[in-house]
This record gives C-alpha cells, sequence and structure tokens, in this order.
C-alpha cells in the first residue's frame, strides 16, 4: 500500500534499492525524508522516537525540488473499496485510513518538537504530515491545497478543524470588506467585466501615492459585530 506520494503523479513501485521513506540520525535529532518515489506507511519508528530519551527533535522533508507530499493515493483507495463492494477481500480502503489518522494523531500529539519542511506541492494527506505538527516551515514555492471535496470526499486529516481557525482567514476577511468598500474593485470590475475597455482609472493613479496609513487601514479591525468569528 502507498499511502502518501512525493509526486502528484500516480504512483508506481519503487526498486529495492530506492527505498519509498529514508530514516536518518544526527546526534538527538531523527530525520525523515520521504524519498521521491512514493510512500509514508504509519510511521511506528517515531512512537519510539517519542519515548526516547536520546531524541529531542524529529525532522521530516522530501527529496526532490517539486513536491513535499501530494496526498494518499486516491485511486487505490477506490479500486480497493469498489472491490469490496463486489465482494472482493482488499482492505487497503480501511487500512488507509486508519494508518493515515493514527498517524495524524501521533504527529499532533507527539511530545518532542515535530519540525516540517513542507517545501513544493503539500496536498490533501501531505498537509497532515506537515501542519498538524509543532513547526511547519513553508517557501515560496509551497503549494497547499485540500482537494478531497472536489473528490467528493472531506477535508480530512484534521482539515476542517485548523484550516478554520488560522489567523490569516480573518486578516484575509479583512482586507476582503475593505476592498470590497473601496473604489478600486468598483472600478476594475468596471474595466475587465461590464464596459471591458481594460482601462481601469485607480485611485489612487500612482503606486507612490498610496500612502502607509492607506495600506494599514487594509488590515485594522472591522467593528465588532461585522469581525469574522471563527
Amino acid at each position: 500500500m502507498t499511502p502518501f506520494s512525493s509526486s502528484p503523479a500516480a504512483s508506481t513501485s519503487n526498486s529495492v534499492d530506492e527505498p519509498e521513506v529514508l530514516f536518518d540520525s544526527q546526534g538527538s535529532r531523527r530525520i525523515i525524508t520521504l524519498n521521491r518515489p512514493k510512500s509514508l506507511n504509519a510511521c511506528t519508528l517515531n512512537m519510539e522516537w517519542d519515548e526516547s530519551k536520546e531524541v529531542d527533535l524529529v525532522i521530516i522533508k522530501a527529496a526532490g525540488d517539486k513536491a513535499f507530499c501530494a496526498g494518499g493515493d486516491a485511486i487505490a483507495v477506490v479500486t480497493s473499496a469498489k472491490d469490496a463492494l463486489a465482494g472482493g477481500k482488499s482492505t487497503v480502503h480501511r487500512d488507509f485510513f486508519k494508518e493515515e489518522f493514527v498517524m495524524n494523531h501521533l504527529i499532533n500529539t507527539f511530545s518532542k518538537p515535530y519540525l516540517a519542511f513542507a517545501d513544493g506541492i503539500v496536498f490533501g494527506g501531505g498537509l497532515g504530515l506537515a501542519v498538524i505538527g509543532s513547526f511547519c516551515i513553508v517557501t515560496e514555492r509551497t503549494l497547499l491545497s485540500m482537494p478531497e471535496t472536489q473528490l467528493g470526499l472531506f477535508p480530512d486529516i484534521g482539515a476542517g478543524y485548523f484550516l478554520s481557525r488560522l489567523k490569516t482567514l480573518q486578516m484575509e476577511f479583512r482586507i476582503s470588506q475593505r476592498i470590497a468598500l473601496g473604489p478600486d474593485l468598483h472600478e476594475g470590475c468596471r474595466a475587465i467585466l461590464i464596459d471591458k475597455d481594460r482601462n481601469p482609472k485607480w485611485n489612487p493613479a500612482r503606486l507612490e501615492d498610496v500612502t502607509k496609513d492607506k495600506v494599514d487601514g487594509y488590515f485594522t479591525a472591522l467593528p465588532e459585530n461585522e469581525e469574522l468569528k471563527l
């Protein structure tokens, strides 16, 4: 079974010489590397690290430069479920989610610092490996996504909880309200969508005329009865 993939492409079997997950020890640090090809099964070694007095930090990262983790193998899960419905004996659809959720709980309750380098693509179950631990480092190339709802699933791995509680959501809501009540959105819609002259008249017209106070105004708190409540 290949629950997690470091590539958004369909998973394939690795050769014996190319392990899917690498484990390394550097002093009191333990490092997990998703070795570009394909999977991360339930990390039973993490349980040992959690109890070990010789470990004070766990780091998880990915080999390659495209993805941290592109999430679960949805095709394998669906294929297994169809087999079970037809009277087959496949249990991947059950085992996958059981192992994933046990691992997510372990990451979230891990007693040692857990640091994820979430560089590149971080989709679906990949967020569970990155976001719900102690620390998550992102880069300018990090691309986050929870595509489960588009597949007819739901935002699992606790995403419905942590996404709805991000402070940045409240900040983005404030910005959206300032922009909605300002002249530029109205002018932009006129120029691009209504008149389609593609010549918006911004106010102020020049970037140099935008004051610091005006910028700060987009981020200030809204009146209490207008704030986003999470």
